[in-house]
């Protein structure tokens, strides 16, 4: 191999970087016995096309579904050019937006891309995810909860301060009903990370309550045709409206007061408003004592008239 590129020009070389340039394709191997898919990253992003290759078998695997044809990745170097991608209604917050009826993932260039900075892999898994949920069930409704709590699920975004988030939420009582959900472009992005935290929750329930196979079963429901109130009534032997019901009630009783401070700066401004309050004590009760013992000696000390 290396001999080759030895005995090469520079123009050969020069043209076949060029040719590479503009037809970026690649192979992605399916899964055991599965035909490869054609994967096109526009320009070329090697660690974007690396991520996909390795983590596309066992997402493939655990959704059961393959891809077939050409999945393209935009990586776009600026605002102008992702919103010509993905239209300018595109809320500011989000780092990438799958395309699932273009077969396509537009991403803001993480090298460039100036708010919420996330790991790449777990990004491209995300909206992986969404494509393949959407390449299996086209034409299919999905409630966007159960869309975007299956891609956090599968990218494995969870975090502390999520927990906050929906403490936060219980105690304010601004838990956002779950078909609210599917606008969850149009809002601001606290309010869309309360939606985020609580679809993620969701599916979290689900699979506590019904067992590790429920989600699988809900997909296979809307596969063959049912509804997502049906697929639920399949797999859980209730209902959409008492799912949700009873995830709230879940939701109710584990985030509390506790969960607040789970959140790492809330723990840290807390332990600092506690070391400022002991110490605060502390030398109150010292100017106190202090105090008690000049009275004391006041009290026990001999008078002029007995000194002499």
């Amino acid at each position: 191999m290396w001999g080759v590129i030895l005995l090469m020009s520079r123009r050969q070389l020069y043209l076949t970087g060029l040719f590479l340039f503009l037809l970026p394709l690649s192979w992605v191997q399916g899964g055991e016995g599965k035909p490869p898919f054609t994967l096109k990253v526009i320009p070329p992003y090697p660690k974007v096309e690396e991520i996909i290759r390795e983590d596309y078998p066992s997402l493939s695997s655990a959704l059961g579904v393959e891809l077939a044809g050409t999945l393209t990745v935009y990586v776009a170097s600026n605002q102008a050019q992702f919103e010509k991608l993905v239209g300018a209604g595109f809320p500011d917050w989000g780092l990438a937006c799958a395309l699932p009826s273009k077969r396509a993932i537009v991403l803001r260039d993480p090298r460039t891309a100036k708010k919420g900075k996330r790991d790449l892999e777990e990004v491209i898994t995300h909206e992986l995810t969404h494509i393949l949920l959407h390449w299996d069930l086209a034409g299919t409704h999905i409630p966007r909860w159960f869309d975007e709590g299956l891609a956090m699920s599968q990218s494995q975004e969870w975090r502390m301060g999520m927990d906050f988030t929906l403490a936060k939420a219980k105690l304010t009582g601004s838990l956002l009903p779950l078909r609210e959900i599917d606008r969850v472009n149009t809002f601001w992005w606290q309010k869309a990370d309360l939606a985020y935290a609580e679809s993620f929750s969701a599916l979290l329930w689900l699979e506590k309550s019904f067992g590790p196979a429920t989600v699988p079963k809900i997909i296979e429901g809307l596969r063959d045709g049912y509804s997502m109130n049906g697929a639920m009534w399949r797999a859980t032997g209730l209902g959409l409206r008492d799912c949700e019901n009873l995830w709230l009630q879940w939701v109710r009783r584990r985030y509390n007061l506790l969960a607040l401070f789970a959140d790492t700066s809330l723990l840290w401004l807390g332990l600092a408003i506690l070391f400022i309050l002991t110490f605060l004590v502390k030398r109150w009760r010292q100017r106190a004592i202090l105090r008690r013992w000049k009275r004391e000696e006041a009290l026990l000390s001999p008078s002029d008239d007995e000194e002499n």
